[in-house]
């Protein structure tokens, strides 16, 4: 008995390996699970309890003008911030960047 592969093994193989590859996929979820995960600019790891907004200070330095209130205050920020006081300031700079 000889083994023969048709097109519809092949393309069987290729969704089972899909498959398999968006199932070992970072997920929201799993990025929890090993303590890390990341939202828009902003780093979150749970080990250290510590959200990291120096990706959130380079984007103010690249898109906002020298002078405006919201990329000084956010320059003169610490660079890790517990989630506390990043959710307490998030408000403030919402507020600040719709200026």
């Amino acid at each position: 008995m000889t083994d023969t592969v048709t097109h519809d093994d092949k393309q069987l193989s290729l969704e089972r390996q899909k498959a398999k590859h968006q199932k070992n996929a970072p997920t929201p979820s799993s990025q929890w699970a090993t303590g890390e995960a990341t939202f828009g600019e902003v780093s979150f790891s749970v080990k250290n309890r510590l959200v990291d907004i120096e990706p959130l200070k380079s984007w103010a330095i690249q898109n906002l003008p020298r002078e405006h209130p919201l990329r000084k205050l956010l320059v003169a920020e610490r660079s890790k911030l517990t989630p506390q006081e990043y959710l307490a300031k998030l408000e403030c700079w919402l507020c600040l960047l719709r200026k």
